[in-house]
């Protein structure tokens, strides 16, 4: 059987299988019961745009980091639980400020992991996450594909973790670690492009994202993350 039909039929065994609510805990056959789901789904309505002085581009968070989505994000980005990435991007796709972004993109980039982080986790959560937000969306909008842009962007050293640095630390800390491949930089001239990663802190990563995809010729810039943190 080929790779991807294998694939296919290992998820739609997987969606089939009984599972627990991530917040109630009740058995039933998604990561949030029915209950929860309209419960948690008033927390789409909290303010979903960000500044775009945080960013240097427009950004959308679907929900903010807090109970239960603090828990998603956990299961996807250190919980060794990649099909967690769907879940994710299924509710990033309620929002929108999310929709609206991705109406707009000619292609998704995922955020970059460093090479060192990569072989920690063995899979970047961005990269996961973009290619489920193609996958819902094209349900949606069978013409409208959004292809991911993989490989371009990349992260040139792994920096210090940003936990606790200002975010003037943090930009010092990313100068010149995200850098467009020079030569793949051609894909992206002209083009409307969304970066997608998991979680937005401070917005320095997306910021120094949008500076080396604006430099390589890209029309256009803008992010959608899953989950926003409280940053002073």
């Amino acid at each position: 059987m080929p790779a991807a039909l294998f694939r296919q039929a290992v998820r739609r065994l997987t969606e089939a299988l009984p599972t627990q609510c991530a917040v109630c805990r009740a058995w039933q056959s998604d990561v949030l019961c029915l209950g929860c789901q309209s419960d948690c789904g008033a927390s789409l309505g909290w303010p979903q745009t960000v500044d775009s002085s945080q960013t240097g581009m427009p950004c959308a968070a679907a929900v903010p980091y807090a109970f239960p989505w603090d828990g998603f994000v956990s299961e996807l980005k250190f919980g060794s639980q990649p099909a967690w990435a769907r879940h994710c991007a299924t509710w990033m796709l309620r929002s929108d400020t999310v929709r609206e972004a991705l109406s707009q993109a000619d292609v998704l980039v995922p955020m970059p992991l460093s090479r060192q982080r990569l072989r920690e986790r063995g899979y970047n959560q961005a990269l996961l996450l973009a290619r489920e937000l193609n996958q819902v969306w094209q349900q949606a909008h069978p013409a409208r594909a959004l292809p991911v842009i993989h490989g371009v962007l990349l992260r040139t050293r792994d920096t210090a973790p940003q936990i606790g640095l200002t975010r003037a630390q943090r930009l010092a800390n990313l100068q010149g670690a995200l850098q467009v491949d020079p030569l793949q930089a051609g894909l992206l001239a002209g083009l409307n492009l969304v970066v997608v990663d998991d979680v937005m802190t401070s917005g320095a990563s997306l910021q120094a994202a949008a500076e080396a995809l604006r430099a390589a010729g890209a029309a256009s810039v803008s992010g959608v993350v899953f989950a926003r943190a409280e940053y002073d």
